[in-house]
């Protein structure tokens, strides 16, 4: 009966732990495969977004909770405001992530050039922030749809942090 040219190495340690090694090598073989696995998890899904372009930076921000995925592009141009920014909204339908379809876009209320919309990205539940250079914008979702999307907290001095 040859050697398992897996656990050679340790082959090499003596008969008794040859023996051992045989009698183990299956189980390690599984481990090493499932610790692969984790190591590289399969891709589920790629998001893009509908309307994207490549120096829209889509996707220099993004936040997940749950089946909710936000994506900044805080390049993008919106009619001719160059890097106004948008931020891309994802739902994971129950067929799971590879069906994965946009189901919002958000733009600012007040968009303007140099806006840098989406430059920073969170949700919690059914509530959406989307920071720009100038404020952060809250948007509220239900039913995959976006109801609310008019209040924007301005910052007041360069360099401080307010809390709402």
């Amino acid at each position: 009966m040859g050697a398992n040219p897996n656990c050679a190495r340790l082959q090499r340690l003596g008969s008794t732990k040859e023996h051992l090694m045989r009698m183990l090598a299956p189980i390690l073989a599984i481990l090493l495969l499932s610790t692969a696995a984790l190591c590289t998890p399969p891709q589920l899904a790629e998001l893009t977004a509908s309307d994207g372009d490549y120096n829209d930076h889509f996707g220099l921000a993004v936040a997940m909770s749950g089946g909710t995925v936000v994506i900044g592009a805080p390049l993008a141009t919106i009619g001719s405001n160059l890097d106004e920014g948008k931020a891309y909204v994802f739902l994971k339908p129950t067929s799971g992530w590879s069906n994965t379809t946009q189901v919002a876009e958000l733009t600012p209320s007040n968009g303007s050039e140099g806006l840098y919309f989406g430059i920073s990205v969170a949700v919690s539940g059914d509530t959406i922030v989307v920071g720009s250079n100038s404020g952060a914008y809250i948007f509220v979702m239900s039913g995959g749809r976006i109801l609310i999307g008019t209040d924007k907290f301005f910052y007041q001095q360069p360099g401080a942090a307010y809390v709402f």
